[in-house]
């Protein structure tokens, strides 16, 4: 038989794995390269950085009562650069 203590150690540990695999997964502040890349990106205007988006956005159907939330998405310092990006089209450089 287990311990209480070894169980709950061993969850606090898996917990803490978990969430340092997450918070690995952003990259702030972005890199150089990274920047650049959301920067073209943003400029291509050819709907690659609305399917981008569209990969990070949950649709939800609507409730039988209560308020309704049509969708939630979730967005990485990358996107919010491309989609700055994306918002200056003329007199916007990459440097």
């Amino acid at each position: 038989m287990r311990s209480p203590v070894r169980y709950i150690l061993s969850l606090l540990v898996t917990a803490a794995l978990l969430l340092a695999q997450t918070t690995l997964a952003f990259q702030t502040p972005l890199s150089d390269e990274s920047v650049r890349e959301a920067y073209f990106l943003g400029q291509r205007h050819d709907f690659s950085l609305e399917r981008l988006v569209d990969k990070y956005t949950h649709r939800l159907s609507p409730p039988k009562s209560g308020p309704y939330i049509s969708s939630i998405a979730f967005f990485t310092p990358f996107m919010v650069a491309a989609r700055l990006s994306g918002d200056h089209v003329r007199n916007y450089s990459a440097q």
